[in-house]
């Protein structure tokens, strides 16, 4: 047994096994008709996006402004700035939404899809958390114009996502980008990545950690994916990884079920999570995260939105639950303990 869980399955070499799958096809089955388009990065999918609609006029400069979420990370907010002017208010020069399914749990699509078609503006969907969950039978990311996918949040690939749009001058002016991208970056990156993730000296971790934060400044503009990064997915895949995370959200689900502690998920929904977010007291919270300490497991207090409507959003404190497929029966168990003692944890 691993001695330590993180919130995600941690890269190893044993894992690169070559298998005769499709990603597109394995992941993106349900496209009907929309086209699909493999990816360096989530933040590469952003640039190559805003590009389009800049050149494409719909963005007139970077004072354009976009409605984005309340919490999104420090890379996404610097990428969408070299291109737009990104607001978490809407206003009269609004022209589009980045709505964002925080831990694969489903925005409000049809009251966010209703007031953006009333505005007239396009909708990105952010399914980084979101690789593989669905709103009124119909899949996440697939719901407005484009949705971005991120693969390293699902599996141990530091990097790599997707792009998927009904847009076909939009497809053209990806598969162009894609074709034309002569960059080496996609192997610098990705090293920088593997050395800072698999250091485990502070002063190593440290240093790759500043020339992962210096890389940042080109990163949005290598697109194409690196050749291993594709084979974890492949090998991912083909081991019923999104599965096995489902098998393991619905273990926590039952066996803390009488507690109140998940945001409920409605009969119109189904979600693949990227964690569980656990909502209780403060000093419960503090209490299951010092629990979940002892046995290994690395998490933190965060906060998510239990209204799941960024035009009305709720944010409360949560401990965030791994289910990821490095975390097999004994430790379900363990964790399900732990929790059970935060709860019941007097002090």
């Amino acid at each position: 047994m691993n001695n330590n869980i993180k919130l995600e399955e941690t890269f190893t070499w044993s894992s690169l096994k070559r298998k005769n799958i499709n990603i597109s096809k394995e992941l993106f089955s349900e496209r009907n008709g929309k086209q699909v388009f493999l990816i360096s990065s989530e933040v590469a999918a952003l640039d190559i996006i805003f590009s389009y609609y800049r050149e494409c006029g719909y963005l007139k400069d970077k004072n354009a402004e976009i409605w984005v979420p309340e919490r999104i990370g420090f890379r996404f907010y610097n990428t969408l700035q070299k291109k737009c002017f990104p607001s978490i208010v809407q206003s009269d020069v609004t022209k589009g939404i980045i709505v964002y399914h925080h831990y694969g749990y489903p925005q409000n699509m049809d009251k966010i899809i209703s007031k953006a078609r009333d505005n007239n503006w396009f909708i990105i969907e952010d399914c980084a958390h979101a690789l593989m969950s669905y709103y009124n039978g119909k899949r996440v990311g697939f719901l407005g114009d484009v949705g971005i996918f991120d693969f390293s949040t699902f599996f141990p690939s530091l990097m790599g996502g997707a792009i998927v749009t009904d847009n076909n001058e939009m497809g053209e002016y990806i598969k162009d980008k894609l074709e034309n991208d002569k960059t080496w970056g996609k192997n610098f990156f990705f090293i920088i990545k593997l050395f800072y993730e698999k250091s485990r000296n502070q002063n190593v971790k440290l240093f790759w950690r500043k020339w992962g934060e210096m890389s940042y400044n080109i990163y949005d503009s290598n697109y194409c994916l690196n050749p291993i990064v594709e084979l974890i997915v492949k090998q991912k895949l083909f081991e019923k990884a999104l599965g096995i995370r489902s098998e393991n959200k619905d273990f926590f689900l039952n066996e803390l079920s009488h507690y109140n502690i998940f945001n409920k998920i409605n009969d119109h929904e189904s979600v693949t999570p990227y964690v569980i977010p656990l909502i209780a007291e403060e000093n419960q919270q503090k209490n299951i995260l010092r629990q979940l300490s002892i046995i290994g497991v690395e998490t933190s207090i965060n906060h998510f939105d239990v209204n799941r409507d960024m035009i009305n959003p709720n944010f409360v404190k949560c401990v965030c639950i791994p289910v990821h497929g490095g975390i097999n029966q004994e430790y379900r168990e363990k964790i399900v303990e732990a929790v059970i003692k935060g709860i019941n944890c007097k002090s």
